[in-house]
């Protein structure tokens, strides 16, 4: 029967009955199970080099049962030709002087094989006689390369929740940036609207009030929202060591952006209807809305497609790392981290040009240099989504 086929119920009978029969306590019960689990070798040898213990793993790599190997002379069975000296020396420092050995060695297979192992040796003590034996544990090869490439995943799962984290920063600093702007806007629309109302004489200021502070609550909420929800989603990515799981977070903090943006425009459409009750021109307000949203809608496409280029590079410099003879001094890959750092370059370009823009149309107040700003805008961003084309073309060429 197979460990994986005994109940749990079974395994604890069976450990109670073997401590009875062997006096041994459950501690050293549950060391001979690890030490015949382990996917190490570990085998023991006394002054003689006669094997006095040989574990699971033995069994499985060296191709010897335990009842082949159990009494044999471990220089004979498995130790190659020219590292025979090596072996008897080292087996007689470590029973005899207590020695301690660690290193590579390349033993024989019953079958003839080579069989590759990381090994520790040190002098362990028989507990029935008291003799010193020469214990030895060892790990092969592959068992280091399987852990080597698993703490290469979780490396590089790392940069990835590390490069979404980054991004979430990034594109929540630009989303308060442009709320502000925005609401400052309105802000000032309505703070300009009320003057006029008081020196036209239309209406008393406090009349007037009655009819905006609904909207100045919908602003001063929903940048409470948007400042905790940052605040909230950050710290809940914080926690994750998954990049799908964090970047279906920073995705989902998007599409809540959205429905803030939505809510703000509902707050200026009704700011709009006030203004016409009077009769007064909403025009520059609107036309800075609209180039507003211009900026939001290429900003945010064009920062997201660096974000997803910035990606793809670095997963080609993680396929060619993985290949022989590549590393990170090699043509190829440096190539590639000066994409990146391009990459990179250009998404601080693409935020700083947003927020100019955004600067020089709350200042404005020309329906005419309004209009113009929306060239600016359009051109602006042609030149920014050439140059990240620019960049993947350079990236594809890379092969």
């Amino acid at each position: 029967m197979s460990l994986q086929d005994i109940s749990e119920e079974h395994l604890k009978q069976k450990l109670v009955d073997l401590e009875k029969k062997n006096d041994l306590s459950y501690e050293q019960l549950m060391i001979l199970l690890v030490i015949n689990s382990l996917p190490f070798t570990v085998w023991a040898s006394d002054r003689n080099f006669r094997i006095r213990f040989w574990n699971k793993t033995c069994e499985n790599l060296y191709g010897y049962s335990k009842e082949e190997a159990i009494g044999k002379n471990f220089v004979s069975l498995f130790v190659r030709e020219e590292q025979t000296l090596r072996a008897e020396k080292d087996h007689l420092d470590i029973i005899d002087n207590g020695k301690h050995f660690h290193y590579v060695t390349y033993d024989k297979t019953k079958d003839g094989r080579v069989l590759p192992l990381i090994i520790n040796c040190s002098r362990v003590y028989d507990i029935l006689s008291g003799e010193p034996l020469n214990a030895e544990i060892g790990m092969t090869f592959d068992f280091l390369d399987e852990e080597k490439e698993r703490l290469n995943k979780k490396k590089t799962e790392f940069r990835k929740v590390k490069d979404c984290i980054e991004q979430f920063i990034e594109t929540t600093n630009q989303f308060k940036e442009e709320f502000r702007d925005r609401r400052r806007t309105l802000l000032k629309a309505i703070k300009d609207t009320t003057q006029k109302v008081i020196t036209d004489g239309k209406e008393t200021k406090v009349n007037f009030q009655k009819r905006t502070i609904p909207i100045v609550n919908i602003l001063n909420d929903l940048q409470s929202d948007l400042t905790e929800g940052i605040l909230a989603y950050l710290d809940i990515m914080q926690s994750y060591d998954d990049s799908k799981d964090c970047e279906s977070l920073r995705i989902e903090f998007n599409q809540r952006y959205d429905m803030i943006t939505e809510e703000y425009e509902e707050a200026v459409l009704q700011y709009y209807e006030i203004n016409s009750l009077f009769n007064y021109d909403s025009t520059n307000t609107s036309i800075k809305e609209n180039l507003y949203n211009e900026i939001k809608q290429r900003n945010f496409l064009l920062y997201e497609r660096a974000y997803k280029l910035k990606m793809t590079i670095e997963k080609k410099i993680e396929d060619f790392l993985s290949l022989d003879g590549i590393n990170d001094n090699s043509p190829i890959v440096v190539k590639l981290n000066h994409l990146i750092d391009e990459t990179d370059n250009q998404r601080t370009t693409i935020d700083t040009n947003a927020d100019n823009l955004r600067k020089i149309i709350f200042v404005c107040n020309e329906k005419e240099k309004l209009e113009e700003i929306l060239l600016v805008i359009r051109k602006t961003f042609d030149k920014l989504e050439q140059d990240i084309t620019n960049i993947e073309n350079d990236c594809k060429e890379v092969v």
